[in-house]
């Protein structure tokens, strides 16, 4: 049954990946270009395995929605996505990369250098997410930053380094903003929560279902700094602090 609902999700997200350049065009006024002049690219990145975190963050599920989309975009997408155009960042597939931190920003930074105006981009993230006290509390009303957890995060130290090897939510926005500037389209999936827990226990017997999520006690930070970091944010939040900028 799981595996059903993962086909269908899939399908749904290639309806969307038709449409989308439609989309963009109303909204943004771009020119969709002929299909011969634009390219498909996907990056998806699979998490999966925490070497430097407790046994409890090893995940399933990432691997395999990155292999169902990937055989997909091979082989079934309504626009043809070239073989070196399809990027797999995972542990235990064929064709894949480690995903690391450093292999996941090469990657990102790689397609910035592909991609032209016109061009079609589908990013899909999935593994662990959760959040550290903000490096920058100036830039953050809430006093956090959000994080995606790459295979060699590490434990939290202190404010000023953050998580090892974590991907930080303005880094990530760096990444998109590049892309976009080249005139490329994004589409982007970031599964990295813990949602859908009525479907969670599907299949297994009493004992069997485990909680699946990275606390940032894991990471070893103290809950009085996430405390404490989450105070300043109230604290400063409508007193003139600069507000984020947006992005096009």
């Amino acid at each position: 049954m799981s595996d059903w609902i993962n086909r269908r999700n899939v399908l749904l997200g290639a309806s969307a990946l038709a449409a989308g350049g439609a989309l963009f065009s109303v909204e943004h006024g771009w020119t969709q270009p002929a299909d011969g002049d634009r390219s498909n690219h996907a990056v998806l990145v699979a998490v999966t395995e925490y070497p430097h975190l407790p046994p409890s963050a090893k995940l399933v599920g990432p691997n395999n929605d990155a292999q169902l989309v990937y055989e997909y975009l091979m082989g079934s997408a309504p626009v043809t996505f070239a073989p070196e155009n399809v990027i797999l960042l995972a542990d235990g597939l064929d064709n894949a990369i480690s995903p690391s931190r450093d292999a996941i920003r090469r990657t990102l930074d790689d397609l910035v250098t592909k991609v032209r105006g016109g061009d079609f981009v589908y990013l899909h993230f999935s593994g662990h997410g959760t959040q550290q006290p903000a490096m920058d509390p100036t830039v953050e009303p809430d006093g956090l930053d959000e994080i995606f957890l790459p295979r060699d995060t590490g434990q939290w130290t202190d404010r000023t380094k953050g998580v090892p090897n974590a991907l930080i939510d303005k880094e990530v926005r760096d990444h998109l903003q590049a892309i976009r500037d080249k005139g490329a389209f994004v589409w982007v999936v970031f599964d990295c929560c813990n949602s859908g827990t009525m479907t969670r226990a599907v299949g297994l017997t009493d004992g069997e279902e485990v909680e699946r999520r990275v606390l940032p006690a894991d990471l070893g930070i103290p809950d009085a700094v996430m405390a404490e970091a989450a105070a300043l944010g109230e604290a400063t939040r409508g007193t003139g602090s600069p507000p984020r900028a947006r992005t096009r």
